[in-house]
């Protein structure tokens, strides 16, 4: 076929050989060595945030591939494809990095220290049989310093039992704290909460109002989590305060993808919940 016929059936000027088929393939070969490794990667090390990597990755190659077939053929169909897939994915990640952008703004969070607090609230992160997980004793940890600072601040220790967990967590955070010297008549279990959602409902029944203004709860759990969980507790009767543990950076980077579906989903159920009201 000449050159002027793959103009006169649309096809762009230049075909496979053209700058712009060159760019295309070397991009759809570097995607796919992408998609490959985030592959093997998620075989090796299941994630959430690597499963999703893989599909952004994937759904990009399909609209590069696409735009790479239009480049060749001329065909209107792969260019209808490219544009839709390739909108797909740019506002699959605006979406992401905006949400991405909320979480991080709590990433260093340094409430209740210049003001008052009623209540400290420290979320379970998991155990290893009895054995705290890394990511609670970090909350933990960060618990303790306040907490010896504040000697007169009742904590409550958020978390029940999990199906491969001998004890609830609450249990064991609690052991933790007394074994660092921290007073057991100051600590209130929640053990029954196996959501986050739960964590925050649960313990605000622990908590006795002093009057009539509202109860100030400071938080303590993960980075990546300190925004949701806040979100999560906001309501009438309650000032929301938060204190992040801070979490290393490739735990936080893949927590942080999950999250922003947790979030999306939060405010997708409040806004249904509106609606309802």
């Amino acid at each position: 076929m000449t050159f002027e016929s793959n103009k006169r059936r649309g096809a762009p000027a230049g075909g496979p050989q053209s700058g712009a088929g060159r760019g295309l393939r070397l991009a759809c070969a570097a995607l796919a060595a992408a998609s490959a490794a985030a592959a093997l990667r998620l075989a090796w090390a299941p994630s959430f945030g690597t499963a999703v990597a893989l599909g952004a990755l994937t759904a990009t190659l399909a609209a590069f591939a696409s735009g790479l077939r239009y480049a060749a053929t001329g065909n209107r169909m792969y260019r209808r494809a490219a544009y839709g897939l390739g909108s797909a994915v740019a506002a699959f990640a605006l979406t992401l990095a905006s949400l991405s952008a909320i979480i991080a703004g709590e990433f260093h969070a340094r409430d209740g220290e210049s003001e008052p607090v009623d209540y400290v609230v420290v979320l379970g992160a998991g155990l290893h049989g009895k054995e705290l997980s890394q990511s609670l004793k970090r909350r933990l940890d960060t618990a303790l310093d306040y907490a010896r600072r504040h000697p007169d601040v009742p904590v409550v220790l958020s978390g029940g039992q999990g199906p491969d967990e001998l004890v609830p967590e609450a249990e064991a955070m609690a052991g933790y704290l007394r074994s660092n010297g921290i007073d057991g008549g100051r600590l209130l279990l929640e053990d029954r909460s196996r959501t986050t959602e739960e964590n925050i409902a649960f313990s605000k029944r622990l908590m006795k109002r002093d009057g009539t203004r509202d109860i100030r709860m400071l938080i303590v759990t993960a980075d990546y989590h300190l925004y949701r969980a806040k979100l999560l507790a906001r309501e009438p009767g309650y000032a929301v305060l938060g204190l992040a543990s801070r979490s290393p950076l490739a735990v936080r980077a893949n927590y942080t993808v999950r999250e922003c579906f947790a979030v999306a989903r939060a405010y997708a159920l409040a806004v249904i919940g509106g609606a309802d009201g």
